[in-house]
């Protein structure tokens, strides 16, 4: 698979990613990252997750398609709604999946721990 290298990645445009948190992101030119929606203990928020080509130990998103222009408005719903929709396709597609690393589903995504220590 080819990635889009971070200068080739149009501000404000919504991506196909493999990231740690997610499956779609609107990149953000000023921050090098991308915009996307993320669960963690049940809570679903916008977070920014840097594009791969800032280095280690943050960049860790891999762009591979340019979906455009997002719809105006609040990301936060219409990125859930592209998660869930990732989701059911992907469970559909692997009926034997056993509910780990859903969203790591490439090996090369090795990054350190933000300091929680």
């Amino acid at each position: 698979m080819t990635f889009i290298s971070l200068r080739n990645c149009i501000d404000g445009h919504l991506y196909k990613i493999r990231a740690r948190n997610g499956h779609y992101g609107v990149f953000n030119k000023d921050q090098s990252s991308f915009t996307l929606a993320r669960e963690k203990f049940g809570e679903v928020f916008l977070f920014d997750e840097f594009h791969h080509d800032t280095g280690p130990p943050f960049g860790t998103v891999k762009p591979h398609l340019d979906l455009g222009l997002p719809p105006e408005g609040d990301r936060l719903p219409y990125l859930k709604k592209l998660e869930r929709e990732w989701l059911i396709s992907f469970l559909k597609e692997n009926p034997e999946y056993d509910g780990k690393n859903l969203l790591k589903p490439w090996e090369d995504c090795k990054t350190q721990k933000r300091g929680h220590g």
